[in-house]
């Protein structure tokens, strides 16, 4: 049955047995990386959900709201950084460099490096939802 509702929405699955743990996913993310035609990854948008339905594209990282979910997209990933430059899967650094925030990695004199790997701060410049109360940018630990 959802075959046919699927197919009718012009959805095509390659590996039908999955469409059954479709309706556990509220989010999605999906990659195109374009290794046919171009080398390199580049984040084009962000299409946030809500209620079952998907909101305007974001191509602009300050615009994404819920702002938990910037926050999640600064936060979930593997990356470090030697001599300046990110390491890490080529997924994953365009989607934190798409955010605008800053990175660093906690040095062993830092005492939050027992727990943690690094640091996200948002941009100065955001919307005041990424900005504390004392105006300075959040900041978020990476927890190891």
């Amino acid at each position: 049955m959802q075959f046919k509702r699927l197919k009718k929405s012009k959805i095509f699955c390659i590996d039908p047995q999955r469409v059954n743990f479709c309706e556990e996913y509220s989010s999605f993310c999906f990659d195109k990386t374009g290794t046919l035609t171009e080398d390199g990854l580049s984040v084009l948008c962000v299409i946030p959900a809500s209620s079952s339905t998907f909101l305007a594209p974001s191509t602009q990282a300050h615009s994404i709201k819920p702002e938990r979910f910037l926050q999640a997209l600064a936060t979930c990933h593997e990356i470090t950084t030697i001599n300046g430059e990110f390491i890490g899967d080529p997924l994953d650094i365009e989607m934190f460099k798409f955010t605008g925030w800053g990175f660093e990695e906690c040095d062993e004199l830092n005492p939050l490096a027992s727990f943690v790997s690094a640091i996200v701060c948002s941009p100065q410049n955001q919307d005041e939802g990424d900005i504390e109360d004392d105006g300075n940018p959040k900041e978020i630990g990476i927890i190891r």
